[in-house]
């Protein structure tokens, strides 16, 4: 983990504080405005806490997320966070912007290690589209 020492290894988490924002499926077109506000305040802070600037942080959400709480990314290009389940934030604002439904009827993929109990329980089920390729 981060211990704030080396900017190079930036990792910082915004949480989001709407209770009814689980994951980025509850986003609707309006929020658009909350995730901008959202990017550029934390932006500004990681700036001026500790020097690096806008260009070398990526900023992202995961689908599905590590957690149920909404919360955004925020990690040094020059780190190792960023992932197949990561969708960028500012890719995400956009879609909101272009389409109030996106968050709920876009298709998302999603990578889960072939070895986890969701693959094994589906493969039970003979699940035909499970195909077990290596992460």
């Amino acid at each position: 983990k981060w211990t704030t020492e080396d900017p190079s290894q930036l990792y910082a988490l915004a949480l989001v504080t709407r209770g009814d924002l689980h994951s980025l499926r509850d986003l609707q077109g309006g929020d658009a405005v909350l995730l901008t506000h959202i990017r550029d305040r934390s932006l500004e802070v990681i700036f001026s806490r500790y020097g690096v600037s806008s260009e070398q942080v990526l900023v992202f959400v995961h689908y599905h997320p590590s957690f149920w709480h909404l919360h955004v990314h925020f990690a040094a290009l020059s780190g190792r966070a960023y992932n197949v389940s990561s969708i960028l934030l500012d890719d995400l604002i956009d879609r909101l912007r272009e389409s109030e439904s996106f968050c709920r009827t876009a298709v998302f993929t999603v990578r889960v290690p072939s070895s986890g109990m969701f693959v094994s329980r589906l493969r039970a089920l003979d699940m035909p589209s499970i195909s077990s390729s290596p992460l």
